[in-house]
Order: C-alpha cells, then structure tokens, then sequence
C-alpha cells in the first residue's frame, strides 16, 4: 500500500468512526425526545381528565407568567 493509499483508508476510517460517534448522539437524543414526548402526553391527559387539576395547573402556569 503506498503512502496515498494508507491517507486514503484513515480518512474513510476516521469519516466513518465520525459518522458513526454522530448517528450515535442523534439516537440518544431521539430516544430521550421521544420518552420527554410521552412523559408530556401522559401529563396532558391527566389533566385533561381532572378538571380542577387543570385548573390548578393553569392558576400555577399564570402565576409564573406573571414573575417572568
């Protein structure tokens, strides 16, 4: 193998390691978007189906308006 080849084969290694480390955080980060997402869902229906909860929630969401 001469010298151009072997730079060759490390750039694809090291493009493919890169590609790989990025695919890998893009997972984690689907993964942990997707439980956030259901958490939420779940916590939009409990309030959904408990008024006074909801209004409860409301009161502490204008509240906080407020300060900010």
């Amino acid at each position: 193998m001469d010298k151009e080849q072997l730079i060759s084969k490390m750039v694809a290694e090291s493009l493919a390691n890169r590609l790989t480390e990025n695919e890998l955080d893009r997972a984690y980060l689907e993964a942990r978007c997707t439980l956030a997402l259901t958490e939420l869902k779940m916590f939009h229906a409990v309030l959904e189906s408990d008024q006074a909860l909801k209004e409860l929630f409301e009161e502490a969401q204008n509240k906080m308006k407020e300060v900010n």
